[in-house]
């Protein structure tokens, strides 16, 4: 990916934090899954507030419904899987 950086003084930036809590929009874990598909020339867009597990689902790699976080799966890997839960093993 290419990212364009651009430094602006203590006024610009306040004035975007402005922006972005004057938005509409709340980035929730559907919002993010629609942000994380591969696309171009995305317009900007500005989010008010954020749900407060989504950091926590994106780390874990569990941000779809159903999936697994990964913090569970090693949990789960150190017992010896679910082999050995389900008596498998």
């Amino acid at each position: 990916m290419k990212f364009k950086v651009r430094g602006v003084s203590d006024t610009e930036f306040q004035r975007w934090v402005t922006t972005a809590r004057a938005a509409q929009q709340s980035l929730t874990r559907d919002a993010y899954l629609q942000l994380a598909k591969p696309s171009e020339r995305e317009p900007v867009r500005y989010f008010s507030t954020v749900d407060k597990q989504l950091y926590d689902l994106i780390v874990g790699m569990c941000v779809e419904p159903g999936k697994m976080c990964m913090h569970d799966m090693m949990a789960l890997d150190q017992r010896g899987g679910l082999g050995a839960l389900a008596g498998n093993f």
